[in-house]
């Protein structure tokens, strides 16, 4: 008889290693949800957590979210706390807002309490000081940008009657 005959065969599996806010962590399954890392990490519930990329940006991991720590290199991962809400000025007004980015509708609210999907009304806007993902620019409908403590939107309408 074969030893360990009808058994599953057991191999030293090798950890795999990541960092989380350049802590390192080892674990021996090779794939891990976000809602496991944060865990592993003693992060709360509030705290984004971002795949370092060496692409122009880091991937939010989510809590579902699967990331496979197999591929080649070792994972680097950074904490966020989120931001409950931010200040921005709107028309030089300081305005809080609760979401990480805002639409050019949504915009046109703050700067003038409406936005009217009108022919003869037109809006344009232009933004400053935003985070890097868009630094600064035109501000057009359809469109939205991140946010960013401290961001400066100017807003104007534009009746065509």
């Amino acid at each position: 008889m074969k030893k360990n005959e009808g058994a599953p065969e057991t191999r030293n599996k090798k950890p795999y290693n990541f960092f989380i806010d350049k802590v390192k962590y080892e674990i021996s399954n090779s794939l891990v949800t976000g809602a496991e890392l944060k865990k592993m990490a003693g992060l709360s519930d509030d705290t984004d957590l971002f795949l370092i990329n060496q692409g122009p940006r880091d991937i939010l991991i989510n809590n579902d979210d699967t990331v496979d720590l197999s591929r080649p290199g070792v994972e680097h991962f950074a904490s966020k706390v989120k931001v409950k809400e931010f200040k921005i000025i709107v028309n030089s007004r300081e305005k809080i807002w609760e979401k990480p980015s805002i639409t050019f509708q949504e915009l046109i609210i703050l700067a003038f309490g409406v936005y009217e999907d009108l022919d003869h009304i037109a809006y344009t806007s232009t933004y400053d000081k935003g985070p890097k993902e868009n630094r600064n620019g035109v501000f057009v409908k359809g469109q939205s940008v991140f946010v960013t403590n401290n961001m400066v939107f100017n807003a104007t309408r534009t009746d065509k009657s």
